[in-house]
């Protein structure tokens, strides 16, 4: 079932970069180019480099730690994406979930979002992808505590941060930009 978990963390990899390379070229600014282009693309690269070091860990408990970090990174990014779209694809959506009537600040979207980076890809981890990894890797602690992947998933999390942070500074930067 590994091999089947592997083939389809690559097709969302796969799927990610298909997204992010669309996502890029739909802005016509070149400023905009560069933060979408800066913003999706480190990421991937950071999530490729993650995976193919599990490839290359000899111990399975290190293998199943970076995978199960890169399954945690991979759905940050997803949500990422689906953010960064709603953004470009509907801005009358994002503005209403995301800017405060009267500008300054931030809409009641925020919160929901906040919540969907805390629960969703965690939800989704424990309740569909480690089962499966617990099959294959029958010794490992760290599937085997939901405390020590709630540790990894927060470092997940905290290696995101500072990309979302410039994130936020830089939509806020885009968003004056093309709206005024």
């Amino acid at each position: 079932m590994e091999k089947s978990l592997d083939e389809a963390f690559n097709w969302l990899v796969l799927i990610l970069t298909v997204i992010a390379g669309a996502l890029v070229q739909i802005p016509e600014e070149p400023m905009a180019k560069t933060i979408f282009a800066r913003s999706l693309i480190s990421p991937l690269l950071v999530l490729v480099g993650i995976w193919l070091w599990s490839y290359l860990a000899e111990k399975e408990e290190y293998q199943v730690i970076l995978k199960s970090y890169a399954w945690f990174y991979a759905s940050f990014l997803f949500l990422i994406y689906l953010f960064m779209f709603v953004f470009i694809a509907a801005p009358d959506i994002y503005r209403i979930l995301f800017v405060r009537p009267g500008g300054g600040g931030a809409g009641l979207g925020v919160p929901l979002a906040i919540l969907g980076f805390l629960i969703g890809p965690f939800s989704v981890y424990t309740l569909g992808i480690r089962p499966e990894y617990r099959i294959t890797y029958k010794g490992s602690r760290i599937l085997g505590s939901l405390r020590l992947l709630g540790l990894l998933y927060a470092s997940a999390l905290m290696t995101l941060f500072p990309l979302i942070m410039l994130l936020i500074g830089d939509f806020s930067q885009l968003y004056r930009l093309i709206y005024g």
